[in-house]
């Protein structure tokens, strides 16, 4: 996370929406049509998600814009579907990562004390481990599943979060108006939702923003493994199938079975990349200087 360590009001921040890095606007764009694209997947896919159509590895044709794989089944059509599957596991990993982040971070930059030391031991456990592997750990206990697989991601994302939320959380409980809030009998509840987490909220959503690309990325590193949901259609599952055959019997059909699918993988975490970096810029104008390379 780019951001800078002291909380923004909300109202400046969103004042500074009118300045957004033209990057963001283009991050924006390409989100959007994968949103369309996973939202109307059956009007835009021209064969069924399950629907066998041709005989295996044919290539690409007026019929099959991407050929078929090795089931017959339309690799275009796959590729609709599954912007609907990698969009909704990123999304709602994301979603359950910021708010266990949110409220864990929360909890310990308010509580302080043992309270905070005991959620930030536990998150630099998380955190001293590399991603990927301690998701093959628990996947390997866990089993397949998109609700183990969302579980899993969620649970590896929220501790950096949640460390950037505390900070932010410990900078504003010694503000004036906190003080005075709790001076004049306000319950924690009231102090947390009234005055702390309403001065974070652009933080935390930048951090959703951001998580959700991460999340895509995690997946399909996932799957590509084999430790995918195999009901699913994402786009690393579509990686992991197309990879079971030697290059030799596939021959060119890298090209329109596995170039696609890396390619909107790869499309889909950069505009989530270039929307977080712009609504960073949004809440810490000091980033402008630094650009994007």
């Amino acid at each position: 996370m780019g951001v800078g360590t002291e909380a923004i009001p909300s109202g400046k921040t969103w004042e500074r929406l009118r300045h957004v890095n033209p990057l963001g606007y283009v991050g924006a764009a390409i989100l959007l049509i994968f949103a369309v694209m996973a939202i109307f997947a059956p009007q835009i896919a021209p064969y069924g998600v399950n629907e066998q159509v041709g005989e295996s590895f044919r290539p690409p044709d007026r019929a099959h814009l991407l050929g078929t794989d090795d089931l017959g089944f339309d690799i275009f059509s796959t590729l609709i579907y599954g912007a609907r599957v990698s969009l909704l596991i990123g999304v709602t990993s994301a979603c359950a990562g910021i708010l266990l982040a949110a409220g864990l971070g929360a909890i310990a930059g308010f509580y302080g004390g043992l309270v905070d030391r005991v959620i930030m031991r536990a998150a630099d456990v998380v955190m001293v481990i590399p991603a990927l592997p301690l998701l093959i750990i628990i996947s390997a206990y866990s089993g397949p599943g998109m609700i183990n697989i969302v579980l899993m991601i969620s649970l590896v994302m929220s501790p950096r979060m949640a460390r950037v939320i505390r900070s932010q959380i410990l900078s504003l409980r010694g503000r004036s108006y906190v003080e005075a809030a709790t001076s004049f009998g306000a319950s924690r509840a009231h102090i947390m939702f009234r005055h702390l987490l309403p001065e974070v909220l652009p933080i935390i959503f930048t951090g959703l923003i951001n998580m959700a690309g991460h999340a895509i990325l995690m997946e399909s590193g996932l799957a590509f493994l084999g430790l995918g949901d195999p009901t699913s259609k994402s786009w690393g599952m579509m990686l992991y199938y197309a990879l079971q055959y030697p290059t030799t019997y596939l021959g060119q059909a890298w090209v329109w079975w596995v170039l696609p699918p890396s390619l909107c993988i790869g499309l889909l975490i950069a505009s989530f990349a270039l929307v977080g970096y712009a609504l960073e810029e949004i809440i810490d104008p000091k980033l402008k200087n630094v650009g994007v390379v």
